[in-house]
């Protein structure tokens, strides 16, 4: 196929579909049907609403926020706070709960319970994994 038929981002091509294009509107309600848009989830007597995606907006918020959290005073990465960071922030972006400003507190939420896997399993997981390797992207880029 030649080169001049590749459809270029955001303008689409009929040179490889007989059938015609399908419009952006179409695209995204086939891409969203069967999925939920929350899940609610009764944990440990906390009725908790567990987003299944997030906004692009979201997603950039989150990869930011990990980074924010694990930033040390010299500009450096704490490269061994990164996991709980993580999982804080999954937590505290796909969940409705506030998680608490102080570190301690997150580290006993993250690791003392299981509210982290009950949100990974109702969310999104494609978009978790995103937001890891995204934030493991912006660490080795400096």
């Amino acid at each position: 196929m030649a080169s001049n038929t590749r459809p270029v981002y955001g303008r689409p091509s009929t040179a490889y579909s007989p059938a015609g294009i399908v419009t952006a509107d179409d695209l995204l309600r086939a891409a969203c049907v069967g999925t939920q848009p929350y899940k609610l989830i009764n944990w440990r007597g906390l009725k908790i609403c567990v987003k299944h995606s997030i906004s692009a907006r979201e997603y950039m918020e989150a990869v930011q926020n990990v980074l924010d959290i694990c930033r040390t005073p010299e500009d450096g990465i704490a490269i061994e706070l990164l996991d709980c960071a993580i999982k804080a922030v999954v937590i505290g972006t796909f969940a409705s709960v506030s998680i608490p400003n102080d570190f301690g507190n997150i580290f006993h939420i993250v690791y003392d319970s299981d509210l982290y896997d009950v949100v990974y399993e109702a969310a999104n997981k494609k978009l978790i994994e995103a937001i890891i390797q995204s934030v493991k992207l912006c660490i080795d880029a400096g």
